[in-house]
Parts: C-alpha cells; structure tokens; sequence
C-alpha cells in the first residue's frame, strides 16, 4: 500500500502538491506544508526516499532528519624515498562527510487494526510498523481535521518477543507478559516503559500530523554500591533527532573489565583508576552521529551521574532527565575527530568508521 497517498487523501487540503497526482504518488516536496508529513512515511517505509523540490526551496530540517552523517577517514601518502615509494602516511578525517539513508532492510505493514479501514473518515490514527534489527518502530499519523486521542497496544507492533509465563495454579501458559520495552515519542520527545501487552498506551497527535514511536527491548544489568544490589535498566533508541533513528545503531550491550572488548577502553586509562564500586559500563555502535537517546533508570539504587567517553575523550554534551528517564548525548564531528577509538570497514571504497561510544553510570 502507498503509505504516502494515503495519508495525503485525508488532509483536507486544497493545496496543490505534485505528489497528490498518481505519476508522482511516491514522491514529495520537503517545502511544502505537508513536507514532513510525508517524509516521516517514507523515512520508515523501508523503500527510496524521491524527493521533488525545486532548486533553492526545500526545508534542510526535514531532509536532514531523513539522514544521517558518517565520518570518513582517508589515508594520505607523503615523502617518496629513494626506491620512488612511499615512507610514511597519515589519516585525516575527511571534510566533506558522506550522507547515507538511514533506511530500513523491510518494507513497512500496517498494523493489523489498520487494514481495510479508510483512515479520512473514521477518528483513529493510521498505524504502519517496521524494525530494525532488535528495535521497532511505530508510525502514526493523523489523517483529520482535528486533534486525536487515540490508543494502541504493544500487540499492534510486529515482532516482538514475549515470554510465555507459566501459572502454577493452573499450569496454563500466559503470553499477557513480556519483557520490559521503552518507548520513544519523537515529536513529543519523551520516553515510557511498558511491561504488559496488554497495557493500553494513550497518544494524542494534532490534525494531519503524525507521531513516530520507536520501541526498544531493556538491557538488564546488576551492580553492588554500599553492600546494596541494584539493577540498571536500559535500552537505546539510536539518534533521536531523526525519522528513523533506530537504524543507526549496529550494537548495543553492557560491558564489564573482565571481557575482551574493554581492553582498548580501559588502555585509555579512562576508567583503570576508578573504583568500580556502584559503576555500570554500556557500549555502543553507531553509523554515524547525532543526538543519541537512551531510556535509563535503576531499581533499588540512584542514578547519581552520567559519563559519555569517545575512546578516552570525555564528552561534555551529556545530560540525563531524571523525572523523563531519558539520557541524551550530543556527538558531533569536533567529537569524532582524534576520538582514539574508532573501528573502521569499508563502503563504497572509502574508510568508513563506526562511531564507538562508551556509557559510564553511577549508582548509590
């Protein structure tokens, strides 16, 4: 189904827009007033993003949000010796970023509750879901005139893992229960934790606007602070200053000293000196940079302070929302240049780097 026609046939415009025409129902204008409207459908389609706008008039806030930058190292050679070869190279990070889609590997569905519905004539919004790898994401979008407040379920969103929970009393298996997911509201920007599929999630989005929601199992990891066990709860959405942001992480996990893939962090001397009483450490990839989100909170303990290292850079634009339970750490390129912990692979015949970013959490 044409996510983007759709949604466009109910917005009451009268508007002319080149996308409303079936030659052109795959494509759209970020400029024009239903410019994110549309982009936001095709950020999380999982098909090509065609983009008509005109030269000089287009809306640079939308489109960035569709992609994302990805640091580029490139080695230089320099000083020939007297066999006429190379002595010595340099890397530098290249100036000109390259800009990559952050594009999902399936095709978006709409959710079961919204097949063979027409959504410009009843008061429920349009619900298309799609994931990437172990994070899924929910598109909403309102396709009437006025404001909707709406529900939906975890049930609604493919793909999730349950945990069959077995009732003693009856030896019957419950699927009511599952593991722990936090959510991200990308216009509302804030994060919720959800425990029961069952659990009715409310959401009001305004006339012909839209909501994405981008759903994140919880990692789960135990620490001692003052001879007390606490639990640290957390999950990453990826950049959430984009569409479809979750797409950008490649791997997500606690780390511990005793593992092989501390090694290099620890060299950096960042952490070797600290005590790591009430200490949890978390690692994670990223294709490229921007506002990276996280849900975090602990059981049985307080979250007293956040560090975000690249390799042993301390980074400065970290800040934590205790009342939100969202963490938020701003990467830019000053932060990726001489970062001294970068993973590199090749694309399209350049050195591409992974952004390796590393968490700190403190508890008492």
């Amino acid at each position: 189904p044409n996510i983007i026609q759709q949604v466009l046939s109910g917005s009451g415009s009268n508007d002319d827009m080149p996308i409303s025409r079936p030659l052109f129902r795959d494509m759209f204008q970020s400029h024009h007033r239903f410019g994110e409207y549309h982009a936001a459908a095709r950020a999380i389609s999982g098909g090509p993003l065609y983009i008509t706008d005109i030269p000089n008039k287009y809306n640079l806030d939308v489109l960035e949000k569709c992609i994302v930058n990805i640091p580029t190292y490139k080695t230089y050679k320099s000083s020939l010796n007297s066999s006429c070869k190379t002595s010595s190279s340099s890397t530098k990070l290249s100036t000109k970023l390259p800009q990559r889609i952050l594009k999902s590997e399936n095709p978006a569905l709409p959710s079961l509750q919204s097949l063979f519905r027409d959504f410009t004539k009843v008061d429920n919004l349009l619900q298309i879901c799609n994931r990437n790898n172990k994070i899924k994401v929910l598109g909403l979008w309102n396709c009437r005139p006025h404001i909707l407040l709406d529900l939906f379920y975890l049930t609604d969103v493919y793909g999730l893992e349950t945990n069959n929970i077995v009732d003693k009393g009856n030896n019957q298996n419950h699927k009511d229960f599952i593991r722990e997911y936090a959510l991200y509201f990308f216009k509302n920007k804030r994060a919720l934790l959800v425990n029961s599929m069952k659990e009715p999630i409310s959401i009001i989005v305004r006339a012909e606007e839209f909501e994405i929601v981008t759903i994140s199992p919880i990692d789960y990891s135990t620490g001692k602070s003052y001879n007390r066990y606490f639990t640290i709860k957390i999950a990453s959405f990826g950049l959430i200053d984009k569409y479809n942001g979750s797409k950008a992480v490649i791997l997500s996990e606690f780390i511990s000293e005793s593992v092989r893939q501390t090694n290099s962090f620890n060299e950096s001397g960042v952490i070797s000196a600290e005590n790591r009483q009430g200490r949890i450490f978390y690692k994670v990839q990223l294709v490229g940079y921007g506002e990276c989100g996280f849900y975090l909170d602990s059981d049985n303990g307080r979250i007293c302070g956040t560090k975000a290292y690249l390799g042993s850079k301390l980074l400065k634009n970290v800040k934590y929302d205790i009342d939100k339970k969202l963490l938020s750490i701003g990467l830019d390129k000053e932060d990726i240049e001489n970062d001294g912990q970068r993973t590199e692979f090749r694309m399209l015949n350049h050195d591409m780097l992974k952004v390796e970013l590393f968490l700190e959490i403190i508890v008492e």
